[in-house]
Order: C-alpha cells, then sequence, then structure tokens
C-alpha cells in the first residue's frame, strides 16, 4: 500500500477501495464546481441523448444528429459521460436557428 496517494501513484498499486475513494471525491468535486456559478432551481434539466429525444419529441439518433451540430451546445453540460441539457435553453437555441424550416411536429 503506498505510504501517500499523489499525481505520480500508479492505478495499479491502489486497492479498489482507495480508488473508490479517489472516484467518488472526484465526482463530487466536479458536481460541486458545475453548481457553483449556475442556480439550479429555476431551470429545467433532461439527462442524456433519451431525456433530449424525449424533449423534442424525436428518435435518439435524430437527438444525437442535434447534438453533434452543435447549435445546443450553449445549453449542454457534461460531466464526465454524462450529458445535461437545460431544456428550456435547448427549445430556445433551436426555435432560433431553425434556418427557415417549418417545425417538425
Amino acid at each position: 500500500m503506498p505510504a501517500k496517494i499523489n499525481d505520480a501513484t500508479r492505478i495499479i498499486d491502489l486497492t479498489v477501495g482507495q480508488l473508490e475513494d479517489l472516484t467518488r471525491a472526484w465526482v463530487r468535486s466536479e458536481m460541486a464546481s458545475a453548481k457553483a456559478g449556475e442556480d439550479h432551481q429555476d431551470k429545467r434539466h433532461v439527462y442524456g441523448l433519451k431525456g433530449l429525444a424525449k424533449l423534442l419529441g424525436c428518435s435518439v439518433t435524430r437527438a444525437c444528429q442535434i447534438n453533434t451540430s452543435g447549435v445546443i451546445e450553449p445549453a449542454l453540460t457534461r460531466l464526465g459521460n454524462l450529458l445535461i441539457f437545460d431544456a428550456d435553453m435547448v427549445l430556445a437555441l433551436l426555435k432560433e436557428n431553425n434556418d427557415g424550416r417549418p417545425a417538425n411536429k
């Protein structure tokens, strides 16, 4: 067991418990930093591509295409692999960036 865990400590030298503690601490710090600058009580959020698809009433494939187009990038927060979309901002961005096309219903 390493005497002190630092940036030079190899993952292979950690026990499962130490790795779990480090991961939990990292996730807590990421969540705290994501919440630090924003007021989350007034915002509606959807999580992942399935949540985005449900919000927009489209398929997951189409939601993925919309996400990768970059139009809704300001409404996106990434925490590792987790995608969190501000629902109201997504709808506003799509409304102003429809390029004159009629909305799909």
